[in-house]
């Protein structure tokens, strides 16, 4: 993804050493590291047909440490911790029971995230530490 496309449309890619509340930062190659952490909450509507199933809703929590790097150049060493809800959408499940075993032989089906980050320890967006933000993700990158 473009990187000015990603700074104004929230996009994040996930894996890495990445914090998902932080889309205009990324962990400098050199040295850093991060952890995240996923608890799948149970879809109450899931019982109610195949779409809303494919709907996997869960709080996240992600910290990194390394040399944060900016777009704009700028760049501190430190931890950056965030914390949010979030929805993963299935698209493999959308799929006929026939053909899932055989698309996930060819390639694997990305996963679509969107991620509401409310806290941040630092944030780089000019808001405040609680506020409303977004991210959305296309997948992983391992």
């Amino acid at each position: 993804i473009d990187r000015h496309f990603s700074e104004q449309a929230h996009f994040y890619m996930e894996g890495g050493a990445g914090a998902r509340g932080y889309k205009n930062a990324s962990v400098v190659p050199e040295g850093g590291g991060g952890i995240s952490g996923e608890l799948l909450i149970p879809n109450p509507l899931a019982s109610m047909g195949w779409l809303p199933a494919s709907v996997k809703p869960l709080l996240f929590g992600d910290a990194a440490y390394g040399r944060i790097a900016y777009s704009d150049g700028s760049y501190y060493e430190d931890i950056v911790v965030d914390a949010g809800i979030g929805l993963r959408l299935d698209l493999l499940s959308w799929l006929p029971w026939q053909l899932q075993g055989v698309a996930e032989e060819y390639a694997s089906i990305p996963k679509i995230g969107i991620y509401f980050p409310f806290f941040l320890s630092k944030p780089d967006d000019g808001m405040e530490n609680f506020g409303f933000r977004y991210v959305i993700s296309l997948g992983t990158t391992f």
